[in-house]
């Protein structure tokens, strides 16, 4: 399947394009927070304390924003919360700017970050299936993940150009800006009408009045903290998926390498539905598809719900509808679709002591190390390198044919322990862009079989709900990592610190391949034979 019949999908396109442009803006953020909190302070506990509030309410929020997922529109809601995020990350740059930042304001501010990104986090990560065919969604997996990369590998340096020319506030300033861009491209997305009726309503199971019908699909792996926000691919971790250098580390995948977090930013975001909306209109708006577009599993799954939670919305027999169910009752469907997997559990409880190992090491003690060795714009430069490194792991991720995709994903991320090992060892730029771009690479391969992984596997219409599992569960120890680093490398010192945290991130890597599910589960390439798996590599 060419990448570009993906493409051809307008409501993708303009996906595609609020998700670059908002990783444009993350790019700044990172960086511009963690050089604002050092030049405040100096201190690498505050820069901790400043990352960490951001985390924490993060997290809180995070299964509530899977609820709000699976009741209203996606794309509004992530419009809403890139408005908000603006906001405040405009109020950051103006007190940075003004010189009136301090350590408490930047911590308030970026708690309050953390809490409206978390509402759009999980709408995001489902929407993207909803957007292409099922047998689009590798490519548009990895097309999603060079979109991003090919966004940071121009932003990083030039974010250090900025933050060491006119300081971090302007670099703040330009994330804001992103935010209000991003959400005008996303309050674009219009997901077509449903040709025909799907599959037969499920008979077994109560309608949810007042309720949108989404097909989903399930979690991404990882997204990853900034130092404002998490870090992405430079040197830091993304949860439950590697948390991409530079910015913090995503629920459900690890932390990307060399990468301070992004306090200022949503990791990703969605768009909220009028209770009570009839079947007809929820099924124009949120489960529509294109006629043109082969019907696949997953279209011909929303269909059907769509029918049966339709036909249920007005019985025949003149019985009032039942009462949607509350929001405790569908954190508890959400849980069991979780739990119910060991697979995904296992992965996301390695992805925890990944994220949180990666998050201390790459957005709180790389920068504080850097500023001393290397300097501010060859740390740009190293994130960049690490961000063509992704580039290059997308495109191999875009044509890879695998029976156990998933556990090629996770041994590849023994590689993210590189970056933190050359920082404790020898911080020199060279040897350091080269374990970055290794990272990089590894990273790929992991996110898009995570993404690929989740949305065969898990229900349509819960995906959004288990992806804010995913992710409360891969950031749940960022936090922890943040604030106890510093005064960890105080005791011991900085490098030693490092090369803790790249031990135990190869632990949990170790962990997570211990599981014979996430070892044999399987992959099933698109057009291959119900009986037989093709690959391009044993």
């Amino acid at each position: 399947m060419s990448a570009r019949t993906a493409l051809r999908r307008p409501a993708f396109r303009f996906l595609l394009a609020g998700r670059a442009v908002d990783a444009f803006g993350n790019a700044f953020a990172p960086i511009a927070l963690a050089f604002a909190v050092l030049d405040l302070t100096g201190s690498a506990s505050d820069l901790g304390l400043v990352v960490g509030a951001r985390t924490v309410l993060n997290v809180i929020f995070l299964l509530f924003g899977g609820v709000l997922a699976d009741r209203l529109p996606k794309n509004l809601l992530m419009v809403g919360s890139n408005l908000a995020a603006a906001l405040t990350q405009a109020a950051v740059a103006a007190l940075v700017l003004t010189h009136t930042a301090t350590i408490p304001l930047l911590i308030g501010l970026s708690a309050v970050n953390g809490a409206v990104t978390a509402v759009a986090m999980p709408a995001s990560a489902a929407l993207l299936p909803r957007t292409v065919a099922d047998e689009e969604r590798q490519q548009a997996n990895a097309l999603n993940r060079l979109s991003l990369n090919s966004a940071v590998i121009i932003a990083a340096p030039l974010a250090g150009v900025v933050v060491a020319t006119v300081g971090p506030g302007w670099g703040i300033a330009a994330d804001a800006a992103t935010f209000v861009i991003s959400a005008c491209c996303f309050a674009l997305i219009r997901l077509p009408a449903q040709a025909g009726a799907g599959r037969p309503a499920d008979p077994g199971r109560p309608v949810e009045a007042g309720r949108p019908v989404e097909a989903g699909r399930p979690v991404e792996a990882g997204p990853p903290a900034d130092p404002g926000r998490p870090v992405e691919a430079g040197p830091p971790v993304e949860a439950g998926r590697p948390v991409e250098a530079g910015r913090p580390v995503e629920a459900g995948r690890p932390a990307d390498p060399g990468r301070p977090a992004d306090p200022g930013r949503p990791v990703q975001v969605g768009r909220p539905v009028g209770v009570g909306r009839d079947a007809e209109a929820e099924r124009n708006t949120e489960v529509g598809w294109d006629p043109e577009v082969p019907g696949g599993a997953e279209a011909a799954g929303r269909g059907a719900e769509a029918a049966g939670r339709g036909a249920e919305a007005v019985p025949s027999s003149g019985a009032p509808p039942a009462a949607a169910p509350g929001v405790l009752a569908e954190l508890r469907t959400g849980w069991s679709e979780f739990r119910s997997r060991t697979w995904l559990w296992v992965v996301v409880a390695g992805a925890c002591v990944m994220n949180m190992a990666w998050s201390g090491g790459t957005h709180v003690l790389a920068p504080a190390l850097v500023d001393t060795t290397i300097g501010r714009r060859a740390w740009g430069v190293v994130l960049a390198v690490q961000t063509a490194g992704m580039i290059v792991g997308g495109l191999v991720a875009m044509r890879l044919r695998l029976r156990h995709f998933l556990r090629y994903g996770v041994i590849a991320l023994v590689a993210m322990a590189a970056p933190l090992i050359v920082l404790g060892l020898d911080p020199r730029v060279l040897p350091l862009a080269a374990a970055a771009f290794l990272a990089g690479v590894a990273l790929e391969q992991f996110a898009v079989g995570w993404e690929t992984t989740m949305q065969e596997h898990i229900p349509a219409d819960r995906l959004a709900r288990v992806y804010s599992y995913d992710m409360v569960g891969s950031f749940i120890a960022i936090p922890l990592g943040e604030v106890a680093v510093g005064p960890i490398a105080e005791r011991f010192g900085l490098r030693p610190t490092l090369l803790g945290a790249a031990a135990v991130l190869l632990v949990a890597v170790l962990g997570m391949l211990s599981s014979s599910d996430v070892r044999t589960l399987r992959h099933r390439v698109p057009g291959a034979a119900p009986d037989r798996m093709e690959e391009s590599v044993p």
